[in-house]
């Protein structure tokens, strides 16, 4: 776990808790699909990437037997602090979407999440410099790996960069582990050279930092063609009220 990793985990559990107040969508996309039949409590489910936790602790905190895992052990970190009074059906494993099966049976889940933009930093989370020329052929590994561990007739939620997206950049005054910060964060993606750069930025008086993350864009028609009928025997646009993301519910 290098600096550059804690650092981005720290100010992505700002962006994702305190910006984007992403708990509450969740909360509405939870309900979606339960009410579409599209899941159940009944369900088996893995949290592929829990980032700092707000679906995995809304999912946890209903009853639901789900399990965790993230890429990230910074992240990890992170949503241990967040557990609170919650308790884990098994410690989150901090793995590789491509090494899924080496951990999980196959075919054993019935649900499986990839929420918060996650599948298009597959090979350059916490990178400086990546080699995005690779981000393509890891995208598919990791597709493969989810697929993998997830049950016939199951499904697979995940969420891309809308194509419609502006960019732009956003600053706000909030209080960060007792003191108050400005905070900012950018975004811009040049669909031409298939590249999203998000910057996020933490100042106080004496102190700055400031991280960028690059990662390789696809399109949800992109994702079909990776997915179906290799992996997934179809795949479904969601309309549900994102505002930053385009959910897309994929059937095993």
């Amino acid at each position: 776990m290098n600096e550059l990793e804690t650092q981005i985990a720290r100010l992505w559990e700002i962006t994702e808790t305190q910006i984007l107040q992403r708990e509450r969508f969740y909360g509405n996309l939870l309900a979606f699909l339960e009410g579409s039949e599209f899941y159940t409590g009944e369900d088996v489910s893995l949290c592929t990437c829990t980032g700092p936790g707000d679906l995995y602790r809304l999912l946890l905190g209903k009853g639901d037997k789900v399990y965790g895992n993230d890429g990230s052990r910074a992240m990890l970190k992170i949503l241990e602090k967040r557990m609170k009074t919650l308790q884990h059906w098994e410690k989150p494993t901090n793995l590789r979407w491509q090494d899924l099966p080496k951990h999980y049976p196959s075919s054993h889940f019935d649900f499986e999440w990839t929420e918060g933009n996650s599948l298009i930093y597959t090979n350059s989370w916490a990178q400086r410099h990546p080699d995005l020329s690779k981000a393509r052929a890891e995208i598919e590994k990791s597709i493969a790996g989810i697929a993998a561990v997830l049950k016939k007739g199951g499904r697979w939620y995940v969420d891309l960069p809308k194509e419609t997206e502006i960019s732009g950049s956003h600053r706000i005054r909030l209080n960060a582990e007792n003191r108050e910060i400005d905070f900012m964060y950018s975004l811009l993606n040049d669909w031409d050279q298939k590249v999203r750069t998000f910057v996020m930025e933490e100042s106080y008086p004496g102190y700055k930092l400031r991280v960028t993350q690059k990662a390789f864009l696809i399109t949800g028609e992109e994702l079909r063609k990776m997915c179906v009928p290799i992996h997934f025997s179809k795949i479904e646009k969601l309309e549900v009220g994102d505002p930053h993301y385009q959910g897309y519910l994929l059937t095993k």
